[in-house]
């Protein structure tokens, strides 16, 4: 089926659902991850644990029905660092006693509209390398390394906790968040500072502080993101590259 469709039409995109047997790898181009039928985001979790493992260039999409309120807090966030984004409904969202259903707020569809634009900011394509790593003690690591272009190695997406991630494009990064926190964000390698801003719902650019914080050889920019279901819509940390391409960072 796959070669009939890319002999019939090179540039078709092929997905098959719930695929996780690596001997399947050259017959799809996106690996379209099920549903899940709870409030927790927890079996998603490990879910994508096992796909990231067993399958490589592919495009992810894991299919947002039955992303609640309180799930949609990660799934616009942290989760979408390393896979395309999904909607299955637009003003209301299930909930956990259903079929019963919870319109969505002016803060909610905030939220998901900042997960959308940080990661437009850098789409998944097929060759990046994706990873989710759930911890013995519950902590969550989710990220998206490019495979090629001038980052290559280098973050595409990086999940700072699940319910805030950052993407890096060659000239700026976007951070969004569904909580109000304080991020450490790392600049590229060979990447020159030229200015942290806030962006807002409203298009209103407004300078942001932000300040260097060293550990060991490493430096971050620290910064207070505020909840993008308020003002912000998303925070742009703007540099230049220099010295050649980005290599694979921490």
């Amino acid at each position: 089926l796959y070669q009939r469709a890319k002999a019939l039409k090179p540039e078709c995109m092929v997905s098959k659902v719930g695929v996780a047997d690596p001997y399947m790898q050259p017959t799809l181009d996106v690996d379209y991850l099920c549903e899940e039928w709870t409030g927790s985001m927890e079996p998603w979790y490990r879910r994508s644990r096992i796909a990231t493992r067993a399958m490589r260039d592919v495009l992810f999409i894991t299919d947002s029905w039955f992303v609640t309120i309180t799930k949609s807090y990660e799934y616009y966030m942290g989760f979408q660092s390393w896979q395309i984004p999904n909607t299955d409904t637009v003003n209301h969202a299930p909930h956990p006693y259903y079929p019963s259903w919870r319109e969505y707020k002016e803060k909610d569809h905030r939220r998901r509209r900042a997960g959308y634009q940080v990661y437009l900011n850098a789409p998944c394509r097929i060759g990046d390398r994706c990873s989710v790593e759930v911890t013995p003690t519950g902590e969550v690591r989710q990220w998206r390394r490019y495979g090629s272009g001038p980052l290559a190695g280098w973050y595409a997406g990086l999940a700072l906790s699940r319910r805030c991630f950052v993407t890096y494009a060659p000239t700026q990064a976007l951070v969004a968040a569904s909580e109000t926190r304080y991020v450490q964000v790392q600049l590229p390698p060979g990447a020159e500072l030229q200015g942290v801003e806030r962006v807002g719902h409203d298009d209103e650019v407004v300078p942001w502080p932000a300040e260097p914080v060293i550990q060991g050889d490493t430096v971050y920019l620290g910064l207070r993101v505020e909840d993008c279901g308020q003002e912000a819509l998303y925070y742009r940390i703007r540099y230049a590259l220099k010295g050649g391409n980005a290599v694979t960072g921490s």
